[in-house]
């Protein structure tokens, strides 16, 4: 309606305006005896007068009610009816951008910009429910990988947009969680939404006091020295913290904590000591996407640098109970097939059995490949599904995060219907959640 009306409205009303102003006058300074209609600016007679500044007058409520109209317009488009529910009110679709500076000065990213986060209220059922997505983009596994990230979108907040950041520049995808339609996205559409965006290269874990400086070699060989900070963890406390405080966190009845790739693999690392973050009285469940990693030397030997006193030093968000069984190769306790089965909250988990990012085990080997799905659908069923207060859904698509959105082929649902049907208390993992043959809608 907005795009419709407003095109033909203010056009209207502003050349009305402009013709009739004028005409305004006398009723202005009526005792004048001047009649700016009358040609030559000559009084032609009172009533002819009269007649002309009577129209002016209509000129005038007319560019009124155009305006008042052009105003209904522009808030229609915000304030809209929601379709599942006809008595709750769509207030904004947009997301507002929210820096953590200056309340937490100790909360920045690699290149010193301050944490920042996304937030879009909710409305409905859904005024107190809370759904986190935390993004993702693989990690920083030495001083120079991480200077590396700094002039980008995942080392540094200093270009990010105030509004609308998931639908522009965060992701190459919109988070199917943030989908505000009750047909694709059923259980979380009018929920609170928070995108937490990832520029620490840390899993929002790093723990590092003092800055580092590294020199780093640009593409035309000019060399250059760079502050590097590892405060991912002071992001994540302070977004929830900020959020308890200011938006009404405190007083949350349900909250996911999503995320995707190293959004993923955090929430399955980190989501115990998430939960102690939290409103205790709130029910806290985990939805992670394609951040169920195996323990594979490709994988391990890189995540060394997260957990090292002298690297990102991120362990303090990690299971106690791992790092008391994994002393001296904490990293271990950051792979999603070890760190799940420690966790004591709830965890959802949407998984491929053939993720496009650790397809690099195999290479071009099919049958090695064939074989790591296997393996994956092994380890799922063995530290997640053991458990009888979590869920997944296994799709047999080729991605790593959503690029589409996978059916199951026997149930016909998908992911998000399965996620809803799972927190509602229905099926959980029994073949029809399971996808053994995926068809792919795209966003």
């Amino acid at each position: 309606l907005e795009w419709v009306l407003l095109p033909w409205v203010l056009p209207s009303a502003l050349k009305l305006l402009a013709s009739h102003m004028d005409a305004a006058a006398p009723l202005l300074q009526p005792d004048s005896g001047h009649c700016p209609l009358a040609r030559g600016g000559r009084l032609r007679g009172e009533g002819t007068c009269k007649f002309q500044c009577s129209l002016s007058l209509f000129a005038w409520v007319a560019f009124l009610v155009c305006v008042v109209t052009g105003l209904f317009a522009w808030m229609g488009a915000r304030i809209l009816r929601d379709p599942c529910d006809p008595t709750a009110l769509v207030k904004n679709f947009a997301f507002t951008g929210f820096s953590l500076h200056p309340k937490y000065p100790m909360a920045v990213c690699l290149d010193g910009s301050p944490g920042r986060y996304y937030f879009r209220k909710g409305w409905g059922s859904g005024s107190s429910k809370w759904v986190f997505y935390f993004e993702g983009y693989n990690y920083c596994w030495d001083p120079l990988e991480c200077s590396a990230r700094t002039p980008y979108w995942y080392g540094s907040t200093w270009a990010d947009p105030e509004y609308d950041a998931p639908h522009k520049q965060i992701q190459p995808w919109a988070p199917w969680q943030f989908n505000p339609s009750c047909v694709q996205n059923p259980l979380m559409y009018n929920w609170n939404h928070v995108l937490v965006r990832y520029c620490d290269g840390g899993y929002f874990s790093g723990d590092r006091d003092e800055p580092i400086v590294v020199s780093h070699k640009l593409d035309h060989g000019e060399e250059v020295q760079r502050k590097l900070f590892f405060r991912g963890r002071h992001i994540t406390e302070s977004t929830i913290q900020d959020l308890l405080e200011t938006r009404g966190l405190s007083v949350a009845t349900d909250i996911v904590m999503s995320g995707c790739s190293s959004g993923g693999a955090n929430i399955i690392a980190h989501l115990d000591y998430l939960r102690t973050l939290l409103p205790a009285s709130a029910r806290v469940v985990g939805f992670a996407d394609s951040g169920f990693y195996l323990d594979v030397e490709d994988s391990d030997a890189p995540k060394r640098f997260l957990v090292a006193a002298l690297g990102q030093n991120g362990t303090h968000m990690l299971n106690q109970r791992c790092l008391e069984n994994y002393t001296g190769a904490e990293q271990k306790c950051l792979m999603g097939v070890i760190a799940a089965g420690y966790l004591a909250t709830p965890l959802y988990l949407w998984q491929s059995r053939y993720d496009s990012n650790q397809e690099y085990e195999c290479w071009n080997n099919r049958q090695c490949f064939l074989d790591y799905g296997k393996n994956i659908t092994f380890w799922i069923n063995a530290t997640v599904l053991s458990k009888p207060s979590n869920g997944a859904f296994i799709d047999s698509c080729t991605r790593h995060c959503p690029s589409g959105m996978p059916f199951g082929d026997r149930s016909g649902k998908n992911v998000m219907d399965a996620f809803a049907q799972w927190y509602s208390g229905g099926e959980r993992f029994d073949g029809i959640v399971v996808v053994r043959h995926a068809r792919v809608v795209p966003q």
